[in-house]
C-alpha cells in the first residue's frame, strides 16, 4: 500500500457512491477486491473489513433493519449462553442482521441503560455488569435492554429485588452475609448474657470450698445448696476386732 494514503474516519456522500458501485460490479462478498478498487480512486485506506460494515450498516437496505425485538433479543441471549462473544454464529441465527449490528445494539443498549440504572443508586442496590449472562435473568434483562425512550427518571423508580441483587451485585451478596454474621452475633450474645442471669442465681458451692472449710458438717452442706438432701442418719463409730 502506498506511504502516501491517509486513513480516512468519517464517510462521504461521494465515497458511498462509489461504495455502492462497487458493491454492485463485484457482489457482496468480495470486500478485498472492492476495498483495492476503492482504494485507488480516492487514494485513501479503506480496509475491506470497513467497506463491508459501512455497506452493511449504512447503505444496504436490506441492512437496515427494523429495531430489534423482543424476540431477537431472546434469540441473542440464548446464542450468548451457547456460543459466548462469538457473533458471527449469533448472527446466523438473525437473518438480516450483522454481526457487527448485534454486537454494537448489545453492548450500545446495555451500558446505557446501566449508566440510567445505577446513577441514583447505593452501591449494594447497583447493577455490577460482568458478562451477558446476568440477562438470563428477566429482572435484570427488562432494566439493561430498555428501549432508548425510557428516561432516567423512570429508571430512578426502578430496584431490583434480594434475588436479582445476588445476580447483579456481589457487594449485595456481601452485605447480605454481613448482616447474618452481626444477627448470629446479636443471638449469641443474648444466649450468653442469659447465662450470666442464671448462674448468678445459682447458690451452690465448689467441692474445693468444701475442703478449704475447717469443719464440713451435714447440716452446713444442707443449707448451702438449694432444695433438701436426702435424709440421712449418721453411722455410730466400730472397731474390728
Amino acid at each position: 500500500m502506498d506511504c502516501d494514503k491517509r486513513k480516512a474516519k468519517l464517510w462521504k456522500n461521494e465515497e458511498d457512491q462509489i461504495l455502492v458501485s462497487l458493491v454492485k460490479q463485484y457482489g457482496s462478498k468480495h470486500w478485498t477486491m472492492i476495498s483495492n478498487e476503492f482504494n485507488k480512486v480516492f487514494n485513501i485506506e479503506r480496509t475491506p473489513k470497513q467497506c463491508r460494515d459501512r455497506w452493511f450498516n449504512n447503505l444496504c437496505q436490506h441492512g437496515k433493519a427494523a429495531p430489534f425485538t423482543d424476540h431477537d433479543i431472546t434469540t441473542i441471549i440464548q446464542c450468548l449462553n451457547k456460543y459466548g462473544n462469538q457473533w458471527s454464529k449469533i448472527a446466523k441465527h438473525l437473518p438480516g442482521r450483522t454481526e457487527n449490528s448485534i454486537k454494537n445494539y448489545m453492548y450500545a443498549t446495555v451500558r446505557r441503560n446501566l449508566r440510567k440504572f445505577n446513577r441514583s443508586k447505593l452501591e449494594i442496590e447497583k447493577i455490577i455488569f460482568s458478562s451477558f449472562t446476568i440477562l438470563n435473568n428477566t429482572e435484570i434483562r427488562s432494566i439493561l435492554t430498555a428501549d432508548k425512550r425510557v428516561k432516567k427518571e423512570a429508571f430512578d423508580k426502578m430496584f431490583l429485588s434480594s434475588e436479582a441483587l445476588k445476580i447483579a451485585n456481589c457487594y449485595a451478596i456481601k452485605n447480605e452475609e454481613i448482616i447474618e454474621n452481626i444477627l448470629m452475633i446479636e443471638e449469641t450474645s443474648e444466649l450468653y448474657e442469659c447465662f450470666l442471669v442464671n448462674e448468678e442465681n445459682v447458690l451452690w458451692k465448689t467441692e474445693t470450698d468444701y475442703l478449704n472449710s475447717d469443719v464440713v458438717s451435714y447440716s452446713s452442706l444442707e443449707n448451702d445448696y438449694i432444695g433438701k438432701l436426702p435424709d440421712y442418719s449418721p453411722m455410730e463409730d466400730f472397731e474390728f476386732h
